[in-house]
């Protein structure tokens, strides 16, 4: 075995020795030593066969093959470069591996053995779980098929990761290299100075005059929520929604792939084949939830673009304008609804909301409220990082025991991924209430970089996001389960959610306002008027808000089981046509989104995304209990902790939602909160 910079004890990260060449030996260590305990355990006769040397020992047999592709592949979000061919080879590999693990005939009758030994190696609940979650994904992976077919699932799911990886890396680059230069003052009229005066910096590093404005999640919100220049903003959206359109051919051959993998195990579509293991368990639960969630906002949202319609009119003089797809197409307000929100809720028009907002406030204040629900504490640790902008945190349990570790990479920069997300990368036992070892994750994001004269400056969308990403960190931080692969984060993906989106709730509460926002000059507080009227604004076009992600939904539904990828309609054209339906304005022509759309092609949430609004249904509703014994009851954030949090998949979702709340989840505390029960109720 070759000692590479990866070889070291999986509860721990190295950033600070990782290097691109040492991936491959590594990658080969590794997975002969995966492969060398899978034989083991193919090899123990029956009578020795316990849960600890076949199920145990086939979880934990790929430890060290899994951080080292967590670590590539948080590697290549974050740096690019070097790394994102390292993740291709590693992706392609463990695929390989994998793919062929799970279709082991062999394999898969000693881990039944244990199933017919259940009753006399006295088995507990958790490990029951467990063993038969293992058995239906050896049956979902077509185990029982034929050689010929598991050779074909084989190659399908090799295809599919190269496809993946290499769909995220163009989207990736296609970002770098986006951008506009912009000539004169007037066309970035109404974009806070701080912002163009950093785009006159950009110009300048690349050798051009005016305005470098480089695509990233800052400033394509900056241009289109403020910008006064409307071919800025028209620039700008078409930027936006035009990159990476090579990765159309990417995007489908991969539906095509999914269709015929689903086929081949036996499934109508590839979403019957992904719901089946989830809440939703049926493709036509997951269709009826956006349908009847569609209905319910449509109405809504169709009000909700008359009344921006009307102020625009209003506000222009023209009597006849109509909006476009570049005053609506998006989950957060552009440039007129900016305007009519500051209308409608702000009292005073020279206050900038963001001004308030400032990344090291608002990241004290979220651990002071997750000190205050959870009992933990947040102390800055002196661990290896991958680059300047991460900071590290350890986490410690009321009773001084480190629970888990935190890397936090905040910043937007030229390589790293778009978005934010979470990514677990070690989960400690837990077992007989051991402690010995952290949880460790990584929170990611692209929130404006500070400058010499200013700090990180967050929208309410940036604040959220920052809370609903350390949602998903508290859920596998809090984790107590009795079995490591039952950790929160291993729970079902249409309740993967709702933990990190419940944690937005807390942001819009008077006494935390009051505590995050303050001035980054000053210090002063946001006026009291003002912090009313901002929490009185949260459902601004909530149901045009609530559709855009209904949108993504329902294309991706469609396209992983109606579309037909024979057919001569082109995917983006598919995506156009379903657009249409879900907005009150038309869909821009050049529009092919569908390109960027990594959470279904690079993320996971293939023929799951209906996901997001079915975990939000849960959280408004799981913090329906917050809202009535108050939303810091440290008793009531114990109850979550312990009934929720801590259990991750040792039962059903379900079961924990009635532990929590004494009765089954539905859509209401969604809708009241969105302000749609009272307008549905206008309307009819």
């Amino acid at each position: 075995m070759t000692r590479t910079s990866f070889h070291h004890p999986v509860s721990e990260l190295h950033f600070d020795t990782y290097k691109p060449q040492d991936v491959k030996a590594a990658l080969e260590d590794f997975i002969a030593l995966a492969d060398e305990r899978v034989q083991r355990i193919i090899r123990t006769p029956r009578a020795k066969r316990t849960y600890e040397n076949t199920v145990q020992a086939l979880y934990d047999s790929t430890q060290e093959l899994d951080l080292l592709g967590d670590i590539v592949s948080h590697l290549a979000a974050a740096l690019a470069g070097d790394w994102e061919q390292q993740e291709q080879i590693v992706s392609e590999a463990t695929s390989t591996f994998y793919s062929a693990r799970s279709l082991n005939p062999k394999l898969h009758k000693a881990v039944q053995v244990i199933s017919e030994l259940r009753f006399q190696l006295k088995l507990t609940d958790h490990q029951i779980r467990s063993l038969e979650n293992l058995l239906a994904h050896f049956r979902r992976s077509g185990v029982e098929l034929p050689i010929a077919k598991r050779r074909r699932i084989q190659n399908i799911h090799l295809e599919l990761t190269q496809l993946s990886t290499e769909f995220a890396q163009n989207v990736v680059h296609a970002s770098d290299e986006a951008h506009l230069v912009i000539a004169t003052e007037d066309e970035v009229a109404g974009v806070p100075k701080n912002i163009t005066a950093e785009w006159q910096k950009e110009a300048k590093a690349h050798d051009v005059q005016g305005f470098y404005i480089q695509y990233n999640a800052p400033n394509y919100q900056a241009v289109m929520s403020n910008c006064d220049a409307k071919p800025t903003r028209d620039a700008m959206h078409k930027l936006s929604r035009t990159r990476a359109p090579h990765n159309e051919t990417i995007a489908r051959r991969m539906v095509a792939l999914r269709a015929e993998l689903a086929k081949i195990l036996g499934y109508k579509t590839y979403v019957d084949y992904v719901v089946e293991r989830r809440m939703a368990k049926r493709a036509s639960h997951a269709q009826s939830f956006i349908d009847e969630l569609t209905h319910a906002y449509r109405q809504a949202m169709l009000d909700e673009t008359k009344e921006l319609t009307m102020f625009v009119r209003e506000l222009t003089g023209d009597p006849k304008y109509f909006l476009d797809f570049t005053d609506v197409d998006s989950g957060f307000d552009l440039y007129y609804a900016s305007k009519l929100r500051q209308k409608k809720y702000a009292v005073d028009p020279k206050i900038r909301l963001e001004e308030y907002f400032t990344l090291d406030t608002v990241l004290q204040v979220m651990f002071e409220t997750l000190s205050t629900l959870y009992g933990v504490q947040f102390k800055p640790a002196d661990q290896a990082v991958c680059h300047s902008d991460v900071t590290v945190f350890d986490v410690f349990d009321e009773d001084g025991k480190h629970i888990s570790t935190v890397w936090c990479d905040w910043f937007a920069r030229k390589g790293k991924r778009a978005g934010a997300w979470e990514h677990t990368v070690y989960i400690a036992d837990r077992a007989n209430g051991a402690t010995d070892k952290p949880h460790l994750g990584l929170v990611n994001a692209n929130f404006p970089r500070p400058t010499k004269t200013m700090p990180s400056l967050l929208t309410m969308t940036d604040v959220e996001t920052m809370w609903h990403e350390f949602g998903h960190f508290m859920h596998m931080s809090l984790g107590r389960t009795e079995l490591r692969d039952q950790n929160g984060y291993e729970c079902v993906w249409d309740f993967i959610e709702a933990p990190s989106q419940i944690m937005e709730n807390w942001v819009w509460q008077d006494q935390i306002l009051h505590k995050m926002a303050k001035h980054y000059k000053t210090g002063k507080q946001l006026p009291e008027d003002y912090i009313r009227k901002l929490r009185e604004s949260r459902s601004f076009r909530a149901a045009s808000n609530a559709m855009w992600t209904l949108f993504w939904s329902q294309t991706d539904l469609y396209i992983h089981s109606v579309f037909d990828t024979k057919a001569k309609v082109g995917l983006n054209e598919m995506c156009r046509k379903v657009k249409g339906g879900y907005f009150g304005v038309q869909v821009a022509p050049y529009d092919t989104t569908i390109c960027t759309f990594t959470h279904i092609f690079a993320g996971g949430y293939a023929a799951g995304y209906y996901g997001y609004k079915w975990a939000e249904s849960i959280e408004a509703d799981l913090f329906s209990r917050f809202e009535t014994e108050g939303a810091l009851n440290p008793a009531t954030g114990r109850a979550y902790r312990d009934k929720v949090l801590a259990r991750g998949d040792e039962v059903d979702a379900e079961v924990e939602i009635r532990d929590f709340l004494g009765r089954n989840t539905n859509i209401e505390a969604m809708l009241k909160r969105d302000d749609i029960d009272r307008r549905r109720g206008r309307n009819n």
